[in-house]
């Protein structure tokens, strides 16, 4: 059978057209070779613009999603402390409670209750120690005013507020933050206290007042406080689902990540064997393609 003429097909294009094709194969082997060494999908953005642009769009979230994390685990460590502080302050006025009771006990003596008044002193004071607790240097009941000692007490229990009424926040989700405590819960107590102290002092003492008109007032001062408690625990409740939401994101979308970065390797192990088995092919055949004799154009 005589050698039929391809129209078009010359010398030079059948060369140009078996090059390119080496040139093609020969840049496929040396991308997935870089993605099986990084054992990732992308290694650079002209492997896949699409695929990087989807890729960035979930770094970037996970980089979100991390930072609502950390913010809700600042603002439970923050939470955890005032919570603790309302509890251990609620205790302590129980207790200041039952010694001003003590106060009007029948036939109690003077000596008596001026050891009552060293006992509510020492509960004045543990209660500014509370009031002043901090959180990395911070008062945390001073709202975001960012001082370091929330109450100040000077002559005769004067207790004065150093704070600001913004309570702090932490932002935990897209577009929403929760609150991690209260601001000043105890200037009332304070004063209350103080009252009270200050009748049971007297000579001789005010035991009517301190029993009528001046528990009344702690009374009230006292509810105050068990419900700047209550709130703060409702805080550390949000922060502490907050955070495990704000987790599970994070591990969401570090899941999608890897399904989109991470490499299948058997599949592209495959894939490379095939390309390198074309690769020996297509330098096969070039090798052995020869030049266009006359004899081609003879019948």
């Amino acid at each position: 059978m005589s050698n039929a003429y391809i129209p078009g097909l010359t010398p030079q294009s059948l060369a140009s057209s078996m090059a390119y094709q080496l040139d093609t194969t020969q840049t496929q082997l040396s991308n997935l070779t870089a993605q099986l060494s990084a054992g990732v999908n992308v290694t650079k953005p002209s492997d896949n613009p699409q695929l990087l642009v989807q890729i960035l769009g979930i770094q970037s979230q996970i980089t979100r999603y991390n930072q609502y994390q950390s913010n809700a685990s600042d603002g439970l460590g923050l939470a955890s402390l005032a919570n603790s502080s309302m509890s251990d302050a609620v205790s302590l006025l129980q207790q200041a409670r039952v010694t001003i009771l003590q106060a009007g006990s029948p036939g109690i003596t003077s000596q008596s209750v001026s050891g009552l008044v060293s006992s509510l002193q020492s509960d004045f004071n543990a209660l500014v120690g509370i009031a002043n607790t901090t959180y990395q240097g911070v008062g945390i009941f001073g709202g975001t005013s960012g001082v370091g000692q929330t109450y100040s007490v000077g002559a005769g229990n004067t207790v004065t507020y150093n704070g600001n009424s913004t309570d702090p926040t932490r932002t935990v989700a897209p577009g929403y933050a929760v609150q991690a405590s209260v601001t000043d819960p105890f200037s009332q107590m304070f004063g209350a206290l103080k009252q009270v102290i200050s009748d049971l002092g007297q000579n001789p003492p005010n035991v009517s007042a301190a029993v009528g008109t001046d528990l009344g007032n702690f009374d009230s001062a006292f509810a105050t406080a068990t419900n700047a408690a209550g709130t703060v625990g409702a805080y550390f409740q949000q922060l502490t689902v907050s955070q495990q939401q704000a987790t599970l994101s994070v591990q969401n979308l570090t899941t999608e990540f890897g399904n989109f970065q991470n490499l299948n390797m058997a599949q592209a192990t495959t894939q490379f064997q095939q390309l390198q088995s074309n690769y020996q092919i297509a330098l096969f055949v070039t090798s052995k393609s020869v030049q266009p004799s006359l004899a081609q154009y003879l019948p």
